[in-house]
């Protein structure tokens, strides 16, 4: 049986232990990468990097809003073993859709930046708003610290989509930007292409890492892993036919609408359900 699908008390306990480990493990990654990037904020604010005030304070809004969520989940999952806080719940579930939105705009901007074509500006304008209406179409959903389920799918579902746009469009585009570079330098200097498929596998992952592709990976893996990790519940919600509300929701919901949490980190949604089914 898997720690997520056991209902037992004990299992629970393991779930919310591992939630707990888990989240406290990737927060610790997350600030660790906002102290190193200080000084950065600081030439960006005194204006040695070129940055515009606009691009600036979206950046900013960005990472302070990212701060107040992870801030607000390790709180919330710190008392989660002993008190259920809703409204905690509720505001780092909203901070957390925020600062996806303001971080996949940046991602956006620079793809665009990338490929300087109006085509693949208007689709990324148009993920762009897309993202940010099933971000604040979620809202309404977030129920006591619940997520209505097909709201939480949709969401996944968008986020999953404007990301593999994003990775696919990033690596073509700068494969591509970096063949026309490497041609134009061959014919400049007078020199022959370099064909040898080893040579040009090395200088292309260079480029990648240094026009750091791998953040683009990693978004695009934490989405994946977050469509599948919804898949069950999906799946779940079609095969189970009544449903127990908790002390934490409102108990006048029809038996056919199930909410289920909305975290940054997987799994914790079947602690949460398990939970309150063993109360």
């Amino acid at each position: 049986m898997s720690v997520w699908t056991d209902t037992s008390p004990l299992g629970v306990e393991r779930q919310i232990a591992l939630n707990i480990l888990i989240t406290h493990v990737f927060s610790g990654f997350a600030l660790w990468e906002a102290i190193l990037s200080i000084p950065y904020d600081w030439n960006a604010f005194r204006g040695r990097r070129g940055c515009k005030w606009g691009v600036y304070i979206v950046y900013m809004n960005c990472r302070h809003v990212f701060f107040c969520s992870i801030i607000a989940t390790l709180v919330f999952v710190d008392m989660f073993a002993h008190k259920f806080v809703p409204h905690l719940a509720i505001f780092f579930q909203i901070s957390g859709h925020v600062a996806n939105g303001f971080a996949y705009a940046i991602l956006a901007l620079r793809l665009m930046i990338v490929w300087r074509k109006n085509s693949v500006v208007l689709l990324m304008i148009v993920c762009q708003l897309a993202l940010w209406a099933t971000t604040f179409a979620a809202f309404p959903r977030l129920i006591d610290g619940f997520q209505e389920l097909h709201s939480h799918i949709r969401q996944t579902t968008t986020l999953l989509v404007v990301s593999t746009i994003m990775f696919i469009g990033m690596f073509w585009g700068l494969i591509s930007s970096y063949r026309q570079h490497l041609v134009r330098m061959a014919h400049r200097n007078h020199t022959p292409v370099e064909t040898s498929c080893y040579e040009n596998f090395k200088a292309y992952c260079q480029m990648l890492w240094q026009e750091s592709l791998h953040y683009f990976v990693v978004v695009w893996a934490a989405q994946m892993a977050e469509a599948v990790n919804s898949i069950p519940f999906l799946l779940h919600a079609h095969r189970r036919q009544t449903f127990q509300p908790s002390s934490c929701l409102d108990h006048s919901l029809s038996p056919h609408r199930r909410f289920w949490p909305s975290t940054v980190y997987p799994g914790i949604r079947w602690t949460l359900r398990n939970r309150h089914q063993c109360l």
